[in-house]
């Protein structure tokens, strides 16, 4: 049967307010990064980054498991869940020991460890256990609560903070508390679409059904082994060239990648969803999603990657004149990151489509797009390492200005390759169907509405206060997206459509979910 109207509209509307939460949340986080920066001590920050680096390194192992809740709640395979909450908790309360243990004894000399700051860790630790399986099966029920979470959680992280400085001065414990009130928040949120026999985490400790789920994690640990490597490139450039100026401008050039690429792969989450639960689904209608979710990439990625080539001297005066010189290799770096979001999208439905995990385990998976995608992300994600190191090796005596432009450029051309491996793959599945004239117009708009504010936008005031840079930039980026709003809504019948209808379906299911709320 084809997908019907309203499944459609709500796949839109789950992913704009993906999209959107996920800019907000970068907005909070420069937001609540600048407070903090400016409130404590340098010693103090330095101590809060080292302790929230280690949670992070650690919680990130929680993902081994998480990926899989998704995917058998959504198949309602209950039973194979209970064994992958049971390695979750045992890997939380082993990371609990490794967290203390680090702050003991490796990092003692340059953190002042308090009861407080213990106790804050544990629980975001052990929180963030409980938030990813509630987050987990909530996913599969209403992708949009995600989002919703998000702003909520990180609105409450904020408010924290604006809180405790009215109160008293800010402190490593008070912001620490930020961030777990905010995993807290999210969690609440999350639960409202969680059904209540599953709102506790279900344990079992069968060694038959423990090991048979160690089977299935290689392919999850191919993901967070690609996700450190690309955390990765900045530090190793940096050592192998023994230079922490090349580390800021790498930084800066990857800002693209934060914003475009993982707006992209927001987009995906809502779709990847709809796919695993489309079974019984012909090819038509995972066409008509996957190229659904590509039209609202092509409106909105289209849309904030032109702002970002079109005021890309007028962003860099505003983090630091010094970056002005980096200019051409953020603009390059916009287009690969663009590039990217296509290729996160068609990823995204492969593994979505794939059933083979219903019924098999271990080596067998290797013939499933689960390990073939996941792979193809890790050589992606080497590659652009590889390339940036090889180009580093061969520029090291030119300038760090240069050697950031020529890895941009190696990034578009890896980027188009792996875009056309993962088409083909997604050609041979017969899933691929891309809607190439409102792309086309998408781009064309970006083309029209960047050159009529780019000149103007390179002459912002450099030695200003940055409140009157905003001021500056604001109405032009305003303009932009009007006039960009303007060629693509006008000259598009389906964006027109689409675009409507997205809104008026979100504000009834953003104030349904308030009301929710305040009840």
């Amino acid at each position: 049967m084809i997908a019907r109207e309203s499944e459609l509209v709500r796949l839109r509307v789950s992913s704009v307010i993906m999209y959107f939460a996920h800019i907000y949340k970068l907005i909070i986080a420069i937001v609540f990064t600048l407070i903090v920066i400016r409130k404590l001590s340098v010693h103090d920050y330095g101590a809060f980054t080292i302790i929230v680096n280690i949670i992070g390194a650690l919680t990130t192992g929680y993902y081994l498991w998480s990926v899989w809740i998704v995917r058998f709640y959504a198949w309602r395979q209950f039973n194979r869940i209970r064994p992958l909450n049971t390695w979750i908790l045992i890997y939380g309360i082993s990371s609990v020991f490794i967290f203390i243990i680090c702050i003991w004894s490796i990092y003692e000399n340059m953190i002042e460890v308090t009861y407080p700051i213990i106790a804050l860790s544990i629980a975001n630790i052990m929180t963030t256990a409980v938030m990813m399986y509630h987050r987990s099966i909530a996913v599969t029920l209403n992708p949009s609560i995600r989002g919703v979470s998000i702003i909520i959680g990180e609105t409450v992280r904020i408010l924290t903070v604006f809180i405790t400085l009215y109160l008293s001065q800010l402190s490593i414990e008070s912001v620490m508390l930020a961030v777990v009130m905010s995993i807290i928040a999210m969690d609440f949120t999350l639960l409202l679409v969680v059904p209540k026999e599953h709102r506790l985490p279900k344990l079992v400790f069968n060694n038959k059904l423990l090991i048979e789920v160690l089977k299935l994690t290689y392919v999850s640990v191919i993901a967070v082994v690609t996700s450190i490597i690309f955390r990765s490139i900045t530090p190793i450039l940096a050592y192998v060239l023994s230079s922490s100026v090349i580390a800021a401008y790498l930084g800066v050039m990857l800002i693209p990648y934060n914003v475009i690429y993982m707006g992209g792969t927001q987009l995906a989450v809502p779709l990847y969803i709809q796919l695993l639960r489309l079974s019984d689904s012909s090819s038509i209608d995972r066409k008509r999603f996957i190229e659904d979710t590509l039209r609202v990439n092509a409106f909105i990625g289209t849309l904030f990657t032109s702002i970002l080539i079109a005021n890309s001297l007028a962003i860099l005066t505003m983090f630091k004149p010094v970056y002005r010189s980096l200019n051409v290799a953020l603009k390059l770096t916009s287009i690969a990151a663009f590039i990217s979001s296509y290729t996160a999208i068609f990823e995204s439905s492969l593994i979505g489509i794939e059933r083979m995990d219903m019924e098999y385990i271990g080596v067998k998976l290797t013939r499933s797009y689960l390990f073939k995608v996941n792979s193809l992300r890790l050589l992606r994600t080497l590659t652009m390492l590889l390339s940036a190191l090889v180009l580093g090796n061969m520029m090291k005596f030119s300038s760090f200005i240069e050697l950031c432009t020529y890895i941009s450029i190696s990034w578009i051309i890896l980027e188009l390759v792996f875009l056309i491996i993962v088409m083909s793959m997604c050609i041979r599945r017969g899933i691929l169907s891309v809607p190439l004239k409102d792309i086309s117009l998408c781009i064309v708009g970006a083309v029209v509405s960047s050159i009529s504010i780019a000149n103007i936008s390179e002459e912002i005031p450099v030695d200003v206060p940055l409140i009157m840079q905003l001021q500056y930039i604001a109405p032009l980026i305003a303009v932009q997206i009007i006039i960009y709003t303007i060629i693509t809504i006008g000259f598009s019948s389906s964006i027109r459509s689409m675009v409507v209808t997205t809104l008026n379906i979100a504000f009834k299911m953003l104030k349904l979910i308030l009301v929710k709320i305040i009840k």
